[in-house]
């Protein structure tokens, strides 16, 4: 939550904080000195930003007692050697020592006179220019994006809430709290590698245009969209109000091309829906809390109101809504109140700051019923406006409990288009109670039950959402009893499985603003429509009197088609109490029996139980627990066993096919109607990994001849050339690799347009090899000598993948000598001689041909002959290195293709997946004939091991051998080996540190079968 930058009453913080955001020059502060000039063409960064964040921190930040300036250094670093893969700083438990090393060099830090925020930002600056003046790559990143991490690493020491954005995503923030642009009014998305049009909205430069659904946007002013990011395109159609841009189609339908030309206008994104749910009753649902949000709701409820006539009561929408700017949340509040607190905020030392009071106006909501649903991701704003209503005795809550962020943040404009979102204060509800990491309580809690025929879930409900309370860093609440719903509904959710034979749905963003919400498929609308329905109170105690008999209805009538869903797959969930006591036997089986299972297979679970009794148990069930999510809440109903009886229950578990090695326990607990449960079984699960494909490529340029165009044929590229790259990529590892794709990314010049800048390769056996071929067009506009491109090789199952930046010379035009076609043996007269992708000894080498080889040539220009390659390309020879020759009984051959670009290879000594400690060692070696430059290894998101040869770049053979730190459970270990070329080779597995099940499901986890 964080305040609107408008200067309104209400606006949070006042005065001062306004002063900061629009009018810098006038506060004076020891970093005001230095908010013009944050970096310069000097060589050394100057690193100045950290200063003026850290000012304003000691100035606003809600909570002083969580300044710690020692842990700030250390998170700041932390997030500086995550992001430098040759950095490692290491931190000492039992010492105030900190050690940087990189390129070679090592700095140690004392952090034991660090006692302010100013002592820290010293030892920061001066690790930064250390960083900077000895790590290897000195340019990438750039210094500004190696000062932003450090800076989200110390305010991630604060909060959870408290960033910087970079330019670029705070120019996209803006966007979502003001909830306008300018823009063309249409939702985009990539299908099929196509940037294409999902939506557009009426009334709109795009929908008046008459662009459609389905239509690829090609080019947008004369750049190819071809993989372009969503992001960077998205950017592209936006801009200022009344400027035009030049859109290029292609449509399905005609299958032709069209150019358009649309001017820019402001576009609203909505925040604020409304329907009718019939007999004077509305629906209105908010999304979020932006600039408009209190007058658009205004709006809707007047277009309610001319629907229905008087409105008989209101279903507020607040799932999902994450909150927003705080004076409309507090507008909104108004709204539905004459009187009564809506919100209290305390800024630093809980000091009272300001409260929010509800004023009367002839316009306000104040004689129907409320009734507001809300969700774990009911947040911030959501929140305010769930605790006013509810506390003022004006609304009924439904749903679940909110997500309990209970905290505001401000947002200050930082002077080279960055911005900081600090925490600036906290709220309290109308009862000053904290809903920090608590939540606001529904009055009516739904709890979803899905019945399936691959799953049942009978408790799972809404447990498993992440709340305030999971995040890192997460401020504390002040003490207090989370409120318990007054009543419970457990209802049937139509499972989401797919009907048999059902494709694919077309791929539209979930939450579309632009898109009304189908009431009809919301089961939670349904019910809450019954029970609005049933009362005509505007109190929301009278309210829940009213309600009291319907909703009985409804938990007798879910309750029953519950149970008669589970009677339809065979299980008896009716209750009762046995004269004799039964006596439950359980037992766990695993198929495979070898308690091994291979990624992307299925592991399959079965528990039974036996009543060795007379007696009878009653709604019997299990739930397992463990730490892997695959494992974890897979729920057993087996229900009602007669005597002498037994009864099984299966869980078929599909194990993706980009599973990592690891070990896996499980326990399964149990629970009966009447408390007559067996022991807890336990399990283990051994997942191995598939191997894994490595990709090698090698890269040439051949001129295309298109629209009438007439290669010359040398492999060299000119202005106003069409290019394709052939790229031939090489499966240099163990495993196959079956779903992968090559694409080029990142052109680094607009005047080079992609034509084609991706294809499937096609499944690849280990050491077998494929060429894909690309398409680029160089404009003869292009007034760069050279650019660049990232290619990119990925496997799109197993998330293996290569990247390399590729950079292409640009030679003026000129009229290549002609080729004469000739049909010649050629004998290799010099040892190493290199076959060249293009007639030039600064093309790439396709081949190292050795003395003696006997080749055909099929053209020459004078120094050159050029020859067929095995990937149907084009070489060139130096003409000084061959000699005609009649000697055929040497035997022409075909020369095989060079592989140019090869990454390091990683082998590890026997993994450890399992550890009985919090440390494991971890060795191997990587090879690269290039040389490695360093390896690293990485456990979680910390780096924990760094080996950078003294001659880095010329060793071919790197053993390493670490004592690695563990955090109880899975630790995801990732070991990353970069070579001499920039290649990067990674390999991950999982090991468990000790035996550590998920909390929540154990002794104090009871589930309620009803």
């Amino acid at each position: 939550m964080y305040p609107s930058p408008r200067n309104s009453p209400r606006t949070l913080p006042i005065t001062i904080f306004l002063l900061v955001v629009l009018s810098l020059a006038i506060i004076v502060n020891p970093c005001d000195a230095f908010l013009l000039d944050w970096y310069s063409d000097d060589a050394v960064a100057k690193y100045r930003l950290s200063g003026a964040v850290c000012s304003y921190v000691e100035r606003f930040y809600v909570d002083h007692d969580r300044i710690h300036p020692r842990q700030m250094l250390t998170e700041a670093l932390s997030w500086t050697e995550r992001l430098l893969p040759s950095v490692l700083v290491q931190t000492s438990e039992s010492s105030d020592m900190v050690d940087i090393f990189t390129g070679g060099a090592k700095r140690t830090l004392s952090t034991s006179r660090i006692e302010t925020l100013d002592d820290m930002l010293t030892l920061l600056k001066d690790s930064l220019l250390f960083i900077q003046t000895n790590r290897p790559e000195p340019n990438e990143p750039k210094p500004s994006d190696i000062e932003y991490a450090a800076i989200n690493g110390i305010l991630s020491d604060l909060d959870p809430h408290s960033v910087l954005f970079p330019p670029k995503e705070y120019k996209e923030f803006k966007i979502g709290t003001s909830g306008r642009f300018g823009g063309l009014g249409m939702v985009v998305g990539i299908r099929d590698m196509h940037l294409t049009v999902i939506s557009t909205i009426e009334g709109t430069p795009a929908h008046k245009t008459g662009l459609k659904s389905g239509d690829k946007i090609m080019q947008i002013d004369n750049e190819s969209t071809v993989n372009m990011s969503l992001f960077d395109a998205v950017n592209k159609l936006r801009g200022a109000p009344d400027t035009k841009v030049t859109l290029l189609l292609h449509r399905d339908k005609t299958a032709k091309e069209e150019t358009i030309q649309l001017k820019r206008e402001i576009i609203a994104l909505p925040s604020v829906e409304s329907q009718s749910l019939g007999e004077g009753y509305g629906y209105i649902r908010i999304r979020n809390f932006q600039e408009d949000t209190a007058d658009d709701l205004d709006r809707q409820i007047k277009h309610l109101s001319s629907e229905t006539g008087k409105i008989k009561g209101i279903v507020l929408d607040m799932r999902n809504n994450s909150g927003g700017l705080l004076d409309q949340a507090i507008k909104v509040s108004d709204k539905f109140l004459d009187n009564g607190i809506i919100v209290v905020t305390t800024g630093p030392g809980k000091r009272r700051r300001e409260v929010e009071v509800a004023k009367e106006s002839e316009d306000d909501l104040l004689t129907c019923p409320i009734i507001i649903l809300i969700d774990s991701n009911s947040a911030s704003g959501a929140e305010i406006v769930a605790a006013a209503l509810k506390e003022n005795n004006r609304a009924v809550l439904v749903g679940d409990r909110t997500f309990g962020k209970g905290t505001v943040q401000q947002l200050i404009d930082m002077a080279d288009g960055s911005a900081l979102k600090l925490t600036v204060a906290k709220y309290l509800t109308p009862l000053y109670r904290d809903i920090q990491t608590i939540g606001v309580s529904p009055d009516i809690s739904l709890v979803p039950v899905i019945v399936g025929k691959k799953d049942i879930y009978l408790v799972k409900g809404n447990s498993g959402a992440l709340r305030e309370s999971d995040m890192e860093g997460h401020l504390y609440g002040s003490p207090g009893v989370q409120e318990e719903p007054l009543d419970t509904l457990r209802y049937l959710k139509a499972s989401e499985e797919p009907s048999e034979g059902e494709g694919e749905t077309e791929d539209v963003k979930p939450d579309d603003p632009y898109k009304s919400t189908d009431l009809s498929k919301d089961p939670q609308i349904q019910l809450v429509k019954r029970l609005i329905k049933s009362t005509t109170s505007s109190r929301s105690e009278e309210m829940l009197e009213d309600m009291r008999a319907t909703l009985e209805e409804l938990k007798k009538s879910e309750e029953e088609r519950i149970v008669a869903a589970l009677n339809e797959h065979g299980i008896d969930w009716s209750e009762g109490k046995s004269p004799a006591a039964p006596k439950p036997v359980a037992t766990l089986s695993l198929n495979p029996a070898s308690e091994k299972v291979t990624a992307g297979e299925k592991a399959t679970v079965t528990i039974n139980v036996t009543n060795e009794s007379n007696g009878t148990l009653y709604r019997m069930f299990a739930i397992s627990e463990s730490k892997n999510p695959l494992l974890d809440k897979l729920e057993f109903p087996l229900g009602r066993i007669e005597g002498g009886t037994s009864k099984s229950y299966s869980h078929e578990v599909e194990i993706p096919k980009s599973a990592l090695d690891r070990s896996d326990e499980f326990v399964v607990k149990f629970s009966e109607a009447n408390g007559h449960i067996p022991k807890d079984l336990h399990g283990n699960l051994i997942t191995e990994a598939l191997k894994r494909p490595e990709f090698a490529y090698t890269y040439q340029i051949t001129e295309s001849g298109v629209d009438g165009y007439k290669p010359s044929d040398d492999g060299l590229i000119q202005r106003g050339e069409h290019i394709d790259l052939l790229v031939t990529v090489k499966n240099v590892g163990e495993g196959k690799s079956t779903k992968n794709v090559v694409t080029l990314r990142e052109l680094s010049d607009k005047e080079v347009f992609v034509e084609k800048g991706s294809q499937e390769i096609g499944e690849l056996a280990p050491g077998e090899s494929k060429t894909v071929s690309l398409r680029l067009h160089v404009r003869d506009s292009i007034e760069a000598n050279e650019f660049t491109v990232k290619l990119v090789v990925t496997d799109l199952t197993l998330g293996v993948y290569l990247t390399d930046k590729l950079t292409f010379p640009v030679l003026e035009t000129k009229e290549s000598p002609a080729l004469t076609d000739m049909s010649k043996d050629l004998l290799v007269i010099r040892d190493e001689t290199p076959v060249y992708g293009g007639r030039s000894t600064d093309s790439p080498v396709m081949n190292v041909m050795k003395k003696g080889n006997v080749f055909k040539a099929n053209g020459w220009v004078p120094g050159w002959y050029r020859i067929k390659l095995s990937n149907d390309g084009w070489g060139w020879v130096l003409a000084r290195d061959v000699h005609e020759t009649d000697e055929s009984a040497y035997g022409a051959v075909t020369p095989e293709l060079h592989v140019q670009r090869t990454p390091p290879i990683i082998k590890m000594e026997h993994p450890p997946y399992l550890s009985n400690t919090l440390r494991t060692v971890v060795s191997g070696s990587v090879t690269d004939e290039s040389g490695v430059k360093y390896v690293y290894i990485m456990v979680n998101n910390d780096k924990v091991y760094l080996n950078t040869p003294e001659k880095a770049g010329e060793i071919r053979k790197l053993n390493f051998k670490a004592e690695i730190p563990l955090e109880e459970g899975p630790n995801t270990v990732t070991i990353i080996a970069r070579d001499a070329s920039d290649l990067v080779t990674t390999r991950s597995f999982i090991t468990s540190a000790k035996t550590a099940l998920v909390k929540g499901v154990g002794e104090d986890y009871a589930p309620e079968i009803r």
